[in-house]
């Protein structure tokens, strides 16, 4: 991870004839809204990051919202889902409990139906 808080994973395969393969990819950082102001939707904020046991997810809400907050592999199943129901007007903490989930790369979707924010959480053991 950059001092800017993007995960770098870089990985290699052997091709046939020995070969190497390598590919690096970066993951930027999402914050939500531009500026922190959450009016007209909301911020999705997620620490910390790299983390190795718990996640904390913090929604912020410019009004209350029927909202959805799932965790993805990078196999794009879910692999959790932290909440599905309302939430009020303002911030609300959730925790991911990620002892029992591999080391790797995760992505954190939350969704209100009129907006959705991503972010991506790097779990290290």
């Amino acid at each position: 991870m950059d001092g800017s808080g993007n995960v770098f994973v870089t990985g290699t395969s052997i091709l046939p004839g020995s070969e190497y393969d390598f590919a690096t990819v970066m993951y930027e950082q999402t914050t939500g809204i531009e500026g922190g102001d959450a009016s007209g939707g909301f911020i999705l904020r997620t620490s910390p990051n790299p983390a190795d046991c718990w996640v904390s997810v913090s929604v912020i809400l410019s009004e209350p919202s029927v909202c959805s907050v799932l965790v993805y592999g990078v196999d794009g199943r879910v692999v959790r889902s932290l909440h599905d129901g309302c939430l009020p007007r303002g911030e609300s903490i959730l925790q991911l409990d990620a002892a029992s989930l591999p080391a790797g790369v995760y992505v954190i979707r939350a969704d209100t139906g009129l907006h959705t924010e991503t972010s991506r959480v790097l779990l290290t053991r």
